[in-house]
């Protein structure tokens, strides 16, 4: 079982990391760290832990986004949910991809059997 990240895929949870890495608590921030140093030589998620540490990371930073949306004055708002709404469905869009790979994977009665050419068009 192995979910392979396309390379924007890969870009979108690098931009994700360096918005809220910093803002994330340290045990969460060493696990993610260490998720993408295992990950980036072959750009794959081969465990549902690992699927976590990405999956807490891209919501992380979706709630981030949430509060400066809130914090930000009326007519800025709007100006950032143009710009932003494309970032955050393809956050979203990478989210549910990751999510319901491991879900299928965990609910597969041929676990071992399951590649990614089901989910990859």
């Amino acid at each position: 079982m192995k979910y392979e990240i396309k390379e924007d895929e890969w870009r979108l949870i690098i931009e994700c990391y360096q918005r809220v890495i910093q803002k994330l608590s340290p045990i969460s921030r060493s696990i993610v760290s260490d998720t993408l140093a295992k990950i980036e030589v072959d750009r794959s998620l081969i465990n549902s832990e690992q699927a976590n540490a990405i999956i807490c990371l891209l919501l992380a930073d979706i709630e981030d986004e949430k509060e400066f949306l809130e914090e930000s004055p009326k007519a800025k708002r709007t100006e950032i949910k143009q710009n932003d709404n494309n970032y955050l469905h393809d956050i979203i869009t990478l989210l549910n991809s990751i999510r319901l790979f491991f879900q299928y994977y965990e609910l597969s009665p041929t676990k071992n059997n399951l590649t990614n050419q089901h989910w990859r068009s």
